[in-house]
């Protein structure tokens, strides 16, 4: 059986051999690193903490960390044989995100390792584990091998999860705690967001960025035929679509509706576009008629008023006038990692600001770039950004080019759509320490990555 070109291992080419210039990553198998990544990723989504965990010392056991090291000793073992065969030419494939990444994460290590001691610990913790561990993932998925059936399992595995995430939500907001599995994510033990679709992160925006990458998978499977496969798919993207208006979040509407509005504005049809623009032209007129007071006081939450829900957006220009302030005293390395909470009590009492700053005092940053420019720095929130931009233009040069092979066109769009809603709902959230949204988008611009790789695509 053939071998489809774009899953024709590039990196292992021989000179003039035509047998090696078709030779397949991985044969027909399923298993590989990204598949690995992946099924970590959903193992610690599930049954991470919150489901069940033991307090060892000097780091908690759960599930998603024994497979994580599992998952980097065979990494480890793999590359390393790669690399003693390879030599320089092996160091050679890394790229100008994969250097851009490894800075970060040093620089962040730095910050919290010269941290005092109150707080190091705890600064070294959030360094494991909302940035190593992510990092681990996308390296896992990056250097890997992809085959014709391991993208196809994670992209079904990826639907289908999507498709658990969309029924969930909607048992939560019906109150239907009956069927929610795992019970966790019904239980009023866990008070914030509760009677929203939070999922199993306890936290709707999360889940909002998990059901915007089911629904970008979803959308590169249809294929336009009348079969029940197609109908399935249109199904499955209709029950996302219904979990994503479940977790009753403004940021995760947003952040959706923008991946929406760019794929018709770059690849929809007239007639396409023509509603887009009308639709767009409606949302206008509804704002200005005053439904936008209903839009930012809405009640969400079973414990929240619709008043105290408008108290939110009210917060946002104190905590940002917050971070700009501390930003001002640590303009180049930032406060230290995790150290926000400590350092604002010092700008608590400022007379000088047009909010009152005491509203800020019991809340974390509400942005995931405020935050790491307070306490990274310009150096650390100028790499993460970097980035961002390279793994974005990357996939968006990908995605427009129709000579770019379907299967990485395909993850190249998800990637850029990912990217795009963690950047808006970053705006809004510190989505940064929200558990697994880093491993979430690290594994998915891994994976992409890596089928880069095997294709022979180079960086743009």
């Amino acid at each position: 059986m053939a071998v489809p070109i774009e899953f024709v291992d590039r990196r292992t080419e021989r000179a003039a051999t035509p047998s090696a210039v078709a030779r397949p990553i991985c044969g027909r198998g399923v298993w590989t690193q990204a598949t690995s990544a992946v099924f970590v990723l959903l193992l610690g989504t599930v049954f991470g903490a919150f489901w069940w965990k033991i307090e060892t010392s000097p780091i908690p056991c759960t599930l998603n960390r024994v497979a994580w090291v599992a998952l980097m000793a065979a990494v480890v073992v793999g590359q390393g044989r790669r690399l003693r065969y390879g030599g320089l030419a092996y160091l050679r494939r890394l790229r100008t995100a994969d250097g851009v990444l490894i800075a970060f994460l040093a620089v962040l290590f730095v910050s919290a390792a010269i941290q005092p001691a109150d707080t190091r610990m705890e600064a070294l913790a959030r360094w494991l584990f909302f940035y190593v561990l992510p990092g681990g993932l996308y390296w896992a998925a990056a250097s890997g091998r992809i085959t014709p059936a391991s993208k196809r399992w994670i992209d079904v595995v990826t639907v289908g999860f999507g498709v658990y995430l969309g029924i969930t939500a909607v048992f939560e907001v019906a109150g239907l705690s009956t069927f929610v599995f795992p019970r966790y994510i019904a239980s009023s033990v866990y008070e914030e967001f509760f009677g929203r679709a939070r999922g199993p992160l306890l936290n709707p925006v999360g889940n909002g960025l998990l059901l915007t990458w089911a629904g970008a998978t979803a959308w590169t499977m249809r294929r336009r035929e009348r079969t029940v496969r197609e109908a399935l798919v249109w199904a499955a993207m209709g029950i996302i679509a219904v979990g994503l208006f479940a977790t009753l979040t403004r940021s995760v509407w947003l952040g959706a509706a923008a991946v929406i509005v760019v794929w018709f504005a770059v690849e929809g049809k007239q007639r396409g576009r023509a509603i887009l623009a009308a639709a767009g032209c409606l949302a206008v007129i509804l704002v200005a008629l005053g439904f936008h007071k209903s839009l930012l006081s809405f009640k969400r939450d079973r414990n929240l008023s619709a008043a105290d829900a408008a108290k939110s957006v009210e917060l946002r220009p104190v905590l940002a006038w917050m971070a700009l302030r501390v930003f001002s005293d640590h303009p180049l390395t930032g406060i230290g990692l995790a150290r926000y909470d400590v350092a604002k009590f010092d700008y608590l009492g400022d007379r000088n600001s047009p909010f009152p700053p005491a509203m800020a005092e019991p809340y974390t940053q509400h942005n995931v770039f405020l935050s790491l420019l307070v306490e990274t720095g310009v150096v650390g929130l100028g790499l993460f950004v970097l980035f961002l931009a390279i793994c974005f233009r990357e996939a968006w040069e990908t995605w427009k080019s129709r000579a770019s092979p379907p299967a990485l066109r395909a993850w190249s769009f998800v990637a850029w759509s990912l990217i795009l809603a963690y950047a808006i709902n970053g705006m809004f959230h510190d989505v940064g320490i929200i558990p697994q949204v880093n491993c979430l988008l690290l594994t998915v611009l891994g994976c992409r990555r890596g089928l880069s790789a095997a294709v022979g695509q180079p960086p743009t």
